[in-house]
């Protein structure tokens, strides 16, 4: 699949996946779903943007955690304002 042909938002769920998988090694990924590290990056490579796009068309909402983090500091001070 061609990086072009996602949406803007595919392409982010995208940008977050592989930004998420480059922080952690491709063998502790592989062993955790069972299969070995030359067959996960086959994997991995060639359906990232296909489950992006069901991601964004199943309109799931993807944050990291420094996204969570910011969230809750947010609303935290939302309530204390309401105060």
């Amino acid at each position: 699949m061609a990086r072009n042909e996602l949406t803007k938002n595919a392409r982010t769920i995208a940008d977050l996946i592989y930004r998420k998988a480059s922080a952690v090694p491709h063998n502790q990924l592989a062993r955790l779903i069972g299969i070995s590290e030359s067959q996960f990056s086959r994997t991995f490579s060639n359906n990232v943007e296909m489950v992006a796009m069901i991601i964004d068309e199943l309109d799931i909402a993807l944050a990291d955690q420094e996204e969570m983090n910011a969230l809750r500091v947010l609303a935290r001070k939302a309530l204390e304002c309401e105060k």
